[in-house]
């Protein structure tokens, strides 16, 4: 029998993600954008590990397409990948550091016409620079000790 990946809400995850929104100087537009009831974000988790080229994936911020609307009731999923992060040990720092990483994938700007574009932001370098200045490249790695914070 094939697995079969389940994604479902993670209510651990929704609390810390929009403890981030809140308070995290680089999310101000987002914050303001949720606030206004403008922007949805769902924080999802899953029982899959999932891999690509060169690695495994701990995290993944994705737009949902108006065809899926009707379904879900969001503009932006956000899902952690459980058994990666188990894999590597991620504690609740490095959960922190993976939803802020997560969080700036979300793009948002303005069309000439006022409309609210959203789209998912791509890396600026293999990291979001942001990131790795302030917690490295290595910052996922099992035997890294690290300490989140908003500044």
């Amino acid at each position: 029998m094939a697995f079969k990946e389940i994604r479902v809400i993670s209510e651990k995850f929704s609390k810390i993600g929009n403890e981030i929104i809140e308070k995290a100087p680089e999310l101000e537009k987002v914050c303001a954008y949720i606030k206004a009831g403008r922007i949805k974000v769902l924080f999802l988790e899953s029982n899959k590990a999932k891999k690509k080229t060169g690695g495994r994936v701990f995290g993944e911020c994705s737009k949902v397409s108006d065809s899926m609307r009707w379904a879900v009731d969001a503009d932006f999923t956000i899902t952690i990948f459980i058994p990666n992060c188990e894999m590597f040990h991620f504690d609740s720092e490095k959960y922190k550091v993976l939803l802020l990483h997560e969080l700036l994938h979300i793009g948002l700007a303005t069309s000439d016409k006022g409309a609210l574009q959203k789209y998912v932001v791509p890396h600026d370098v293999q990291e979001f620079s942001l990131i790795a200045d302030k917690y490295g490249y290595d910052w996922s790695e099992p035997d890294k000790q690290l300490e989140f914070n908003f500044e």
